[in-house]
């Protein structure tokens, strides 16, 4: 739904801007910054999802990027309409340095899945330029399928990048990028290259290299049978030789919507145990298969060490992943299979 329809809700006087320059910039701006306010989920407003969303805008091509401090206020009952008209006042009464102030609305529950991203999107003066009102039934929605607050962060920015022409690339290490990786624990540069270095030796040795599968963690439990399944796994695909190793225990991991912190907060907790019980084997395998409360499948965590518990592997698959979408995880045997595809690329 797109903006002419809000346009005749509002009138003209509620945006105080008249309906052909709405038009003409929804037409014609295309924007080189912006800023993102946090979003609406439920009855709360998320920064951490605003990150996520300015992290896309970041690395596909917009120049600047800000991330807003300040919440919308909107009641509980608003509706798009009241959202719209809020953030026109907002960004009057807390001024944006960028062209662009985009505000978005995940609704849905766990239980209801969701029913509808709504996004905003006015320039410095407050000015509406584009909303957008996507939910089930929508071409471009059921296209896409958003089904939790990363995969809206994603929708969102995809929205706004073809309504305004942007085309990457951006910038890899920009300043949203380098504040999340601090976020999420991503070790520095060196460290990624050593394990990149070690990622390369694992894969020589193919077949020959020894791994101890030592769990597979599924909620809150470790799964043995689950284990047993990836190290047939691993074997059919002759991604190592591989063989059941010391039970480790259900690593506790922080919830929230951040994957790569959940990443590498296991494999720390993963190293922690390794050197305590390096195996007998050349490597330590831990995986972690991540479920949506419907049971589909929101990520696969991957983490190998060798012997002396430096990371070899560690690696996310989600639905951005192409391996991930050709194997379409639906059960703990197919996150094994991923798991298995992973180690067996050379």
């Amino acid at each position: 739904m797109r903006l002419p329809w809000l346009i005749g809700i509002l009138g003209v006087a509620a945006l105080a801007v008249p309906v052909a320059v709405v038009a003409a910039r929804s037409d014609e701006v295309r924007t080189s910054s912006v800023t993102v306010l946090p979003v609406r989920i439920g009855g709360g407003m998320r920064g951490d999802v605003a990150a996520v969303i300015g992290g896309f805008c970041e690395r596909g091509g917009v120049d600047r990027v800000e991330l807003a401090k300040a919440s919308l206020s909107i009641a509980d009952e608003s509706s798009f309409v009241d959202a719209v008209g809020a953030l026109s006042r907002h960004v009057r009464e807390h001024p944006v340095e960028t062209e662009h102030a985009l505000f978005a609305w995940i609704v849905g529950t766990h239980k209801t899945g969701v029913q509808a991203v709504r996004t905003a999107v006015v320039d410095r003066a407050g000015a509406l330029v584009w909303c957008d009102h996507q939910r089930p039934g929508d071409p471009r929605f059921d296209r896409s399928k958003p089904r939790n607050p990363m995969t809206c962060a994603q929708f969102v920015w995809d929205g706004y990048r073809e309504r305004f022409g942007i085309r990457g690339p951006g910038r890899t290490d920009g300043p949203i990028a380098k504040a999340w990786a601090a976020r999420s624990g991503v070790p520095p540069k060196a460290e990624r290259a050593a394990i990149a270095d070690r990622r390369e030796a694992f894969a020589k040795a193919g077949a020959n290299a020894r791994v101890a599968v030592s769990a597979v963690q599924v909620g809150a439990a470790v799964d043995p049978a689950a284990a047993k399944t990836l190290v047939d796994l691993l074997n059919a695909e002759h991604a190592c030789a591989a063989s059941l190793g010391s039970a480790a225990p259900h690593m506790k991991l922080e919830a929230g919507p951040n994957q790569q912190k959940r990443l590498w907060d296991f494999a720390r907790s993963v190293q922690r145990w390794v050197r305590a019980n390096p195996p007998a084997a050349d490597y330590s395998l831990h995986a972690e298969y991540v479920f949506a409360p419907d049971g589909r499948v929101w990520g696969v965590h991957v983490v190998l060490c060798d012997r002396g518990g430096e990371w070899v592997v560690v690696e996310l698959g989600n639905s951005h992943h192409a391996d991930f979408q050709r194997i379409a995880p639906a059960s703990r045997a197919d996150c094994g299979k991923l798991v298995a595809a992973r180690l067996a690329s050379r």
